[in-house]
């Protein structure tokens, strides 16, 4: 066994651990809101209301990779879809919009938070970043992290979920506990030009963005 969770032992230094602990101690105010926030409470209210929504029916998870550029949205124009991150750039060259829309990215919902509450769709955020998007109602919904070392899937949006190291992976979590049956991914490429660590702020060598849809 060379892995704990996702990680590989050689992973695990002890940079990374003192930041895994930071992480933690940063998460304290945002745990205890998730418990004790009337806020909370409302929000949950709303999450419920997405319970077994979709049941039986089937979806589309449409991601941001490259394919994107050769893939046909047109297709799901009458399909239930989730859009990720920052799909909305595809907007001025399709007529798809999907039904909702994911992003627990904390540096997405910070650096692009106003193009975000702009979109007139259901949206599943952070809950750490809920202060960029205001109070939660039926259509502005906030997920809670979960930082674990071991992934597991959450079955009750009301409970904190992991998220991974991927949207795609806390859409499908959203995906299931709305009753989907079936549900095919889009634009999830597993190779990639540039290489990083999710959720760290690095800068790009390249002037162009080829790992995405976009430039």
């Amino acid at each position: 066994m060379d892995h704990i969770g996702r990680y590989k032992f050689s992973e695990i230094t002890f940079n990374r651990l003192a930041s895994a602990g930071l992480a933690r101690l940063k998460e304290l105010p945002h745990d205890i809101a998730w418990s004790l926030d009337p806020i909370s409470k409302e929000n949950k209210v709303n999450i419920r209301a997405y319970k077994n929504k979709h049941a039986g029916e089937r979806c589309f998870i449409v991601a941001n990779g490259p394919s994107l550029l050769k893939t046909d949205l047109s297709c799901l124009k009458n399909e239930v879809s989730f859009g990720l991150n920052r799909i909305y750039l595809r907007f001025d060259s399709t007529d798809f919009r999907p039904t909702y829309y994911v992003a627990v990215n904390e540096l997405i919902l910070e650096q692009f938070s106003q193009e975000i509450a702009s979109l007139k769709l259901p949206k599943f955020l952070n809950w750490n970043r809920r202060s960029y998007f205001g109070t939660p109602d039926r259509d502005l919904l906030f997920l809670k992290s979960r930082l674990v070392i071991q992934d597991s899937f959450q079955s009750d949006l009301t409970s904190p979920v992991v998220f991974g190291a991927t949207v795609t992976f806390a859409t499908l979590q959203i995906a299931f506990y709305m009753g989907f049956k079936t549900v095919y991914l889009v634009g999830l490429d597993h190779n990639y030009k540039e290489k990083g660590t999710p959720s760290k702020t690095e800068t790009r060598e390249a002037e162009k963005d080829e790992s995405h849809f976009h430039s």
